[in-house]
């Protein structure tokens, strides 16, 4: 908008890039959802190597990242280690499975920044 100047802020995104990182992650859910039923149920691991996985164990970087390889490394990382509860096969708890139009919806959520306090 004219005359309201812009906020340079570290997570500061331009809509092209905006754009270009949210249909990959879009394509990157939607390819989990399609391969979900063949995979596993649940992955085999450890807590601690779960941890190990995320690398939770050291501390804060120093400097950020490029925010399409943060996204890129995040998912990648959390389609690896995620309990599954979204599978077809998978009865351990009953709690209602991700459905994309609540994955949506939450995006929609997010976007408009809604505090829940009011």
């Amino acid at each position: 908008m004219k005359g309201h100047g812009n906020r340079n802020a570290g997570l500061a995104m331009d809509p092209a890039t905006f754009r270009t990182i949210g249909h990959r992650l879009v394509d990157q859910v939607a390819a989990r959802l399609e391969a979900l039923p063949d995979g596993p149920i649940t992955p085999d691991g450890s807590p601690s190597g779960v941890r190990d996985a995320l690398e939770l164990n050291g501390s804060f970087p120093e400097a950020g990242m490029d925010a399409a390889q943060l996204l890129e490394q995040t998912t990648d990382r959390l389609f690896a280690h995620s309990l599954f509860n979204g599978h077809p096969r998978f009865f351990g708890y009953i709690t209602s499975s991700s459905a994309p139009i609540g994955m949506l919806g939450d995006l929609l959520a997010a976007a408009v920044n809604p505090k829940v306090g009011s």
